[in-house]
Formats: C-alpha cells, structure tokens, sequence
C-alpha cells in the first residue's frame, strides 16, 4: 500500500469517525499533505526520468599524469585559488588532482584559465 493510498484510507477514517467542525479542519490538513506527497512523487519521477536519460560516465576518460609517480592517475577534484600572488592577481585558478595510484595518493594542481 502506498503513501497515498494510506492517506486516502486516513480520509475515510476521519469523515466516519469525526463531525464539523474538526472534519473540515483534519480534511483540509490532510490535503495540504497530499498535495505535497503528488508533488513530491512527480518530482522524484521526474528526477529519476533525467537521470536515466544522462548516459554514464565514461571509465576511459584520461587522467592528468601526476608528477609524483610519473602515471596517467590524477581524478579532478575541484578548482582552487592559485597559491602564487600574481596569479591570484589576475584571478587565475588551478585545477586540483589527487593520484589515484594507491602507492602514491599526493594531490597536485595544474593551470586553468
């Protein structure tokens, strides 16, 4: 049974179990739930819809050659902020790497622009 479906059977309970004014008022209350539980389900379906149709990524994406160990290891991490003042300046980046050669595992940074 499914969360509307429990919320349906909640409805009937209160209409044969409750008079007004506390019907209207637990009705009302009950709706405001279920419009948020269909929005809710819409929302995931269509999440899950796009998520489906985004195609996987790749394994053979090539790697940045790490200068520690010398292999085609480095997994992107994120962008940073240069560490050298004059390409702060200038409002240069580095993309940032970590080796995922488990005998080195050193994070390292590259030039972006």
């Amino acid at each position: 049974m499914n969360i509307l479906d429990q919320l349906q059977e909640l409805d009937d309970i209160i209409v044969k179990n409750t008079n007004p004014p506390v019907t209207s008022m637990l009705r009302n209350k009950l709706h405001l739930i279920r419009d948020q539980v269909e929005a809710y389900v819409k929302d995931s379906e269509e999440h899950s819809a796009l998520k489906k149709s985004q195609p996987e990524p790749s394994s053979d994406v090539p790697r940045k050659l790490c200068p520690y160990c010398h292999k085609h290891a480095g997994d992107f991490i994120g962008n940073k902020e240069s560490h050298i003042i004059q390409e702060r300046m200038l409002g240069l980046e580095r993309a940032h790497y970590k080796c995922s050669n488990p005998q080195c595992g050193k994070e390292f940074n590259e030039e972006i622009k």
